[in-house]
């Protein structure tokens, strides 16, 4: 909602491309604000029920895992049409190119704090609660306290940015595919802005 009031209330004159991104990263920084806010907040015993509260479809966090990655894809798609493009004045690709790395970045958290989330809801997931334990697990995380959304955010970077799991191990079937997609996605996440970026950077010399 946010988002798309940011965008509307963008002047007409300016370029459609940079309204779009404007409207995307508005409404990604304000959704990141308001998570890393409840995370602060969130003791282990809140985050277990908030997690079993508020369980997401996988479905529909893949989904929007997807729409991150397009949206990515979109905003280093029009670094390469602009940085190409001699006619645009400095000052426009300047711009556009800014906001184009900041949508990358912003997609990039956005995409790892929603697979934090999902850990979280598979972890204390209310259908397939253990007797023993009060909870689903899943991950092993060193020491007996129970995990909070901090713990999961610990473990989703991690695993998005070194293509490895550290010290928290993957017990279970499902985390374990889970995971490996989360990893085959940051791969994508890399390859793509790796390239884009050498050919941004030619483009711009």
């Amino acid at each position: 909602m946010l988002a798309m009031t940011s965008f509307l209330l963008l002047p007409d004159s300016m370029h459609l491309d940079n309204r779009i991104l404007i409207g995307w990263i508005t409404g990604v920084l304000c959704f990141l604000i308001l998570v890393t806010l409840m995370m602060c907040s969130a003791t282990p015993q809140k985050t277990r029920y908030r997690a079993q509260r508020q369980e997401a479809q996988h479905l529909s966090v893949f989904l929007l895992v997807v729409i991150t990655a397009c949206t990515s894809i979109f905003a280093i798609g029009l670094m390469q049409a602009t940085s190409n493009d001699k006619a645009i004045p400095a000052s426009t690709l300047a711009l556009e190119v800014t906001l184009s790395l900041i949508a990358i970045v912003c997609s990039w958290f956005l995409t790892h704090t929603m697979f934090a989330l999902h850990y979280a809801t598979c972890y204390y997931h209310s259908d397939s609660l253990n007797q023993d334990t009060g909870y689903s697990g899943g991950l092993d995380f060193p020491g007996e306290d129970l995990p909070d959304y901090w713990d999961f955010m610990y473990f989703s970077f991690t695993l998005g940015m070194t293509a490895q799991t550290s010290d928290v191990s993957i017990p279970s079937l499902f985390m374990r595919r889970l995971a490996l997609g989360h990893g085959m996605i940051a791969f994508l996440f890399y390859v793509v802005i790796l390239a884009s970026s050498v050919n941004v950077s030619s483009g711009l010399l």
